[in-house]
């Protein structure tokens, strides 16, 4: 079978997706113990198991648990290969500490390597999709954006500029601007392909020490223009919905 990227994508989505949403009840997070086989992305460090994320489009509330996973396996056994023997604790280790922080434990057979295993990526993967993915690329240029006070913007400065939190956002939302639908790669063609900012949409004021980001709710993806407006302001910064507004206003003002 060979290696798609688009396929690989929803794979990456699917992981994001099933990590976000381990801190809340679900069917799938009920089952953390249950599942066998575990894969891991390196850049994003994160660990999910083969019968959430073989399946298009699977979440937390859509999840059912139906099927083996023999099938989803071999889809992904395409992008990853078994942990090489002596590398197996030190992956087993950092997937316990992952179970312990939410309160979950690992199943037996995964514990043993019986049965159950652990995966990363293949080589060409590492080296096509993950290592050169320009989504984690984070510009030297973009810490001027976030100057507004050291005790407001320290943590969402942090968030903005944390390259495991762009990729995740840019999975769920791609890189077409929320606030006035500018896509980079439209404009520039290859030289703007991938390319876009992240936004913390939480209030400046309401973020005093570190939280849980949920890249799908908490983060917008702007262009650099809309992400300059919306911190303008440092003390009435404006808000995603009010900055679409803004732009749908002018825009049917000139036409």
């Amino acid at each position: 079978m060979p290696i798609e990227q688009w396929k690989w994508e929803y794979i990456e989505r699917n992981m994001v997706e099933f990590n976000r949403g381990l801190h809340i009840l679900s069917k799938a997070s009920e089952r953390f113990s249950r599942y066998f086989h575990w894969y891991y992305h390196p850049r994003l460090d994160i660990f999910a198991p083969s019968k959430f994320i073989g399946y298009s489009e699977t979440t937390h509330e859509n999840y059912d648990g139906w099927g083996s996973g023999g099938q989803t396996q071999q889809i992904l056994r395409t992008y990853f290969d078994h942990v090489p023997p002596e590398d197996y604790e030190h992956y087993l280790n950092k997937l316990i500490m992952v179970a312990d922080s939410y309160g979950y434990t690992v199943s037996k057979k995964t514990l043993e390597g019986h049965y159950g295993w652990i995966y990363v990526p293949k080589r060409d993967v590492l080296e096509q999709y993950i290592m050169s993915d320009s989504a984690y690329e984070i510009l030297d240029d973009e810490d001027e954006l976030h100057k507004e006070g050291l005790r407001k913007s320290s943590v969402v400065n942090k968030y903005e500029r944390n390259p495991k939190i762009k990729k995740a956002a840019i999975l769920y939302h791609g890189v077409t601007c929320m606030g006035c639908k500018f896509n980079f790669e439209e404009f520039y063609g290859d030289h703007g392909k991938g390319f876009i900012e992240i936004h913390h949409i939480n209030p400046l004021s309401s973020v005093q020490k570190e939280h849980y980001v949920d890249p799908k709710e908490d983060i917008a993806v702007l262009c650099a223009n809309c992400h300059r407006m919306i911190h303008r302001r440092r003390s009435d910064m404006l808000s995603l919905d009010e900055l679409i507004a803004m732009v749908q206003r002018n825009k049917a003002t000139r036409c």
